[in-house]
């Protein structure tokens, strides 16, 4: 069988150890937002099992955040804080007071699909998961989407008693936002960026563009949905490799949705 990663073996089990960190998170998650099919669908471990392996993008950052400890930390898709979550839970607590800076980027796309009328509406119609509602519709309420959102987002980390009083939260378009981030903050360097935005291929290629030359030394990129399976972005990791093939080491987990990692020599 065709070895489904790059990464050393003992690096690799490490990070398959985290599966039952996962699921705990999940079915706690799913339990605080039973609308929320995204953590449902977690606690499904059967379903989720793929050449006899279980292995989640949750886990890959539990892993980072236990043996990295970032401290300057930006994401790109926070979505209702699982990421983070996973990132920050093992952290004691004096790690914690060592965090320096969270900044969060994001849509708020998905928040109408983590409500009870999404739920009924779903069962209504038949669907298996969840509809989400376009930012057609939306736009109109979008303060209040915004507000919804991020105040999920603190109530999430609150309950696995993770800080929430240096996280800043940047609403919009990242393919903007971004841009606009380090024009005002050009020096800024970060030792740990999620991209697990916008899907597309123009997105996603320049989210990773966006942010390439503000992770330091040492630091991490973590990029989501590289498979089939997902968003089937690892022609946009590729061609991210070949720019950048001499600044860093890459790392591919060819799983299920798929996760791809780079650490900047």
């Amino acid at each position: 069988m065709e070895k489904l990663h790059n990464l050393d073996d003992k690096d690799f089990q490490a990070i398959l150890n985290y599966k039952d960190l996962l699921i705990s998170n999940a079915k706690k998650l799913a339990s605080l937002d039973p609308n929320d099919y995204y953590w449902k669908e977690l606690t499904n471990e059967a379903s989720l099992v793929r050449n006899g392996m279980f292995l989640e993008s949750n886990m890959v950052e539990s892993w980072v955040g236990a043996t990295r400890k970032p401290k300057r930390i930006l994401e790109i898709g926070t979505r209702t804080g699982g990421s983070l979550i996973a990132l920050l839970c093992d952290y004691p607590k004096s790690d914690f007071e060592s965090i320096e800076e969270i900044v969060s980027f994001d849509m708020w796309r998905e928040y109408v699909s983590t409500t009870p009328m999404a739920t009924f509406l779903s069962k209504l119609m038949g669907k298996k998961r969840n509809i989400n509602i376009s930012e057609r519709f939306t736009k109109w309420v979008g303060s209040y989407v915004e507000k919804a959102s991020t105040g999920k987002v603190l109530k999430n980390l609150a309950a696995f008693n993770i800080p929430t009083g240096k996280i800043k939260f940047v609403s919009g378009d990242s393919t903007i936002k971004i841009p606009e981030y380090f024009t005002k903050n050009p020096g800024k360097k970060f030792d740990y960026i999620l991209v697990d935005g916008g899907h597309s291929v123009e997105v996603a290629t320049k989210d990773l563009d966006n942010v390439v030359a503000h992770i330091d030394k040492g630091g991490i990129i973590l990029f989501d949905d590289i498979m089939p399976e997902s968003y089937n972005l690892i022609g946009v990791w590729n061609k991210f490799t070949e720019k950048n093939l001499n600044d860093f080491d890459f790392f591919e987990i060819h799983s299920r949705k798929g996760i791809a990692f780079a650490i900047k020599k």
